[in-house]
């Protein structure tokens, strides 16, 4: 299991996308060494998921920055990203189909994107970074 934030980051997330990142990479060089032996790599990425984790601890997400200058930048990024998931974020459900799928299809995809907003999280994948990081951030 890995997620959107394996290939595309976003402010204040760096200990959680620096780990699918590696997750990622290490899928990648598993996939290959496995391949001779017949053993499929499958990487299964949702996007923001609509569960109860965005009710908890909010405020000490956005407490950990008081005083420092990310303050405010962070508590728009969480309240803004919290709100999304509720309102837009794949239900649950969504990714328990999707791994059921990979699982069971005769020959799986490498990767399943579990998403809404498909062209968008497509889209981070071949938009130049500076492009990218200007539309992460013209929001914080």
């Amino acid at each position: 299991m890995s997620s959107v934030a394996g290939y595309a980051a976003t402010p204040f997330s760096g200990p959680y996308a620096s780990s699918k990142h590696a997750l990622e990479g290490w899928s990648d060089s598993l996939r290959c060494e496995l391949i001779p032996f017949g053993v499929k790599v499958i990487v299964v990425e949702p996007a923001l998921i609509n569960t109860p984790l965005w009710d908890k601890d909010s405020e000490g997400r956005i407490e950990q920055y008081r005083n420092t200058i990310f303050y405010e930048a962070n508590r728009r990024k969480l309240e803004h990203e919290t709100a999304e998931a509720k309102a837009r974020g794949v239900h649950p459900d969504e990714v328990v189909k999707t791994i059921h799928r990979a699982l069971t299809e005769k020959d799986p995809k490498t990767r399943y994107l579990v998403t809404n907003h498909p062209v968008l999280h497509r889209l981070v994948k071949i938009l130049p970074d500076k492009i990218l990081d200007k539309l992460v951030v013209k929001d914080l």
